[in-house]
């Protein structure tokens, strides 16, 4: 049996996001704090809006 976190495709998403959001975190932003509050608004942006659109085209596609 394959290992689920090598072929669904979320898994792989929220890994993306999350190097995505603390790259742009970290360069954009100087301190602690505010890093971490840029670094879940991305996050949930990417995660949120990937989950919000898969939602949204499964009832189109019905």
């Amino acid at each position: 049996m394959t290992s689920l976190a090598l072929t669904d495709h979320f898994p792989l998403m929220v890994l993306l996001a999350t190097l995505v959001s603390a790259f742009l975190a970290l360069l954009w932003r100087e301190g602690r704090k505010e890093q971490l509050g840029l670094f879940l608004r991305i996050w949930v942006a990417l995660v949120g809006g990937a989950v919000a659109a898969a939602w949204l085209m499964g009832r189109v596609g019905r």
